[in-house]
């Protein structure tokens, strides 16, 4: 009887493993293009920065889920849904987002300017996923310089989640401004039916063995 508890047990433990996806694929979000990216939620920084490497934001209110943001060269910001500037004697060329939740979020879009100098319209997108896995989507072709370019964005095609996600600028291009950073929220994973069975026959043995000792 206890050993066929124990596989009740490890059946259900199992079924629950496998929900999760084992590895993510994130691609660049083919929406921005058509609806904005779809779905995003606005982050809002809660106070004005001045030269700062490191700050906060929060996902949908400067309260809401916290992202840490550490850049490289000093920035000034501003508060709300605020845009992110070098210092005069700072350059801007990458951009780090770690939400301090590492479930919440499966894409992230943004906007910005680049700058005249060294301009050469590539920008790299790194992210991480929940189980510390990397990869890199390139964008090129972006418009500038010294003017806005369109929304762009990574969303998961597999339900993984955001670590952190990186932006730099290659070469010798850099960031005249970064704003309007929007994260969107996963929705809640979804057992696939082998999953659901296995869990169903982990929990029928647990309840025979409860009968049993009755």
């Amino acid at each position: 009887m206890k050993a066929f508890l124990l596989v009740a047990v490890t059946a259900a433990l199992s079924a629950v493993a496998v929900i999760a996806p084992a590895h993510a694929t994130f691609i660049a979000d083919t929406s921005c293009s058509v609806s904005k990216c779809a779905a995003g939620t606005k982050t809002f920084i809660d106070m004005a920065n001045k030269r700062v490497s490191t700050f906060m934001m929060g996902v949908g209110s400067d309260s809401g889920p916290q992202v840490t943001v550490t850049t490289t060269g000093k920035v000034n910001t501003g508060a709300g849904f605020a845009t992110i500037k070098p210092t005069k004697s700072d350059t801007l060329t990458d951009l780090i987002f770690a939400p301090a939740n590492d479930t919440l979020f499966n894409d992230f879009s943004f906007r910005g300017q680049l700058e005249s100098a060294g301009f050469s319209g590539d920008i790299d997108v790194i992210v991480t996923d929940a189980a510390g896995l990397a990869s890199t989507i390139d964008f090129t072709g972006v418009k500038g310089p010294d003017a806005n370019f369109d929304r762009l964005g990574i969303v998961s095609t597999d339900g993984e989640t955001i670590k952190s996600v990186e932006i730099i600028t290659p070469g010798s291009e850099s960031f005249k401004q970064f704003k309007l950073v929007e994260f969107s929220f996963a929705p809640p994973p979804v057992a696939e039916p082998a999953s659901v069975a296995l869990l169903g026959v982990g929990l029928v043995g647990l309840g025979l063995v409860r009968r049993r000792k009755r």
